[in-house]
């Protein structure tokens, strides 16, 4: 998916007084997986909240949660898998 990019500190990113477009789908997963539900004010039921897996709070559903948060936005997941305190997505 094309759109506005950001840095890493989710700054828009510009070339000269354009902004700079591109794939957007990284820095898409990146805010869905990482932000809280609500975070998203139009959106207030996406977002999934790695902190909560990250942190111990299992729920075992958790893979299909973050599938249907990145439906939400737009993105599909073929795969997600937790690996020593990382998650990896592919879409």
């Amino acid at each position: 998916m094309k759109g506005i990019l950001t840095d890493n500190n989710n700054e828009i990113m510009f070339s000269g007084k354009d902004f700079l477009i591109g794939d957007i789908d990284g820095q898409t997963v990146e805010a869905i997986v990482t932000e809280h539900r609500g975070a998203f004010k139009e959106m207030p039921v996406m977002g999934f909240g790695a902190t909560r897996v990250l942190g111990g709070n299992f729920n075992p559903n958790w893979k299909n949660e973050i599938k249907e948060s990145l439906k939400k936005g737009l993105v599909t997941a073929k795969t997600v898998e937790f690996d020593n305190e990382n998650i990896s997505i592919e879409v």
